[in-house]
């Protein structure tokens, strides 16, 4: 069965897009615990690792340039999804008596 890659990247998008919401909903929180801040950086990391497999299931598929620079787009916003969870985390290991 052929995978409709269109598709696929725009469920990726909603994807990150909700994960993105509820991860800086749940870091914005006051009584974020630090045990809690390092679950959601290792949640975070496992989806940029799930996304990173499934560009490199893309690649080689003729797909149009397009596709690739929504691909990026995408992958940006995971990283930066990333790095905001590792500061909120450095800070609050900062602030830890």
């Amino acid at each position: 069965m052929a995978i409709d890659w269109v598709a696929a990247l725009r469920e990726q998008d909603d994807l990150v897009g909700r994960v993105s919401r509820e991860t800086r909903n749940a870091l914005d929180r006051p009584d974020l615990t630090l045990d809690q801040a390092k679950r959601i950086c290792g949640l975070v990391e496992m989806g940029m690792n799930t996304f990173e497999q499934f560009i490199d299931s893309a690649t080689g598929q003729n797909l149009s340039p397009g596709y690739y620079v929504a691909a990026q787009v995408l992958t940006d916003r995971w990283y930066a999804l990333a790095l905001d969870a590792s500061s909120r985390l450095q800070i609050m290991e900062e602030r830890k008596p």
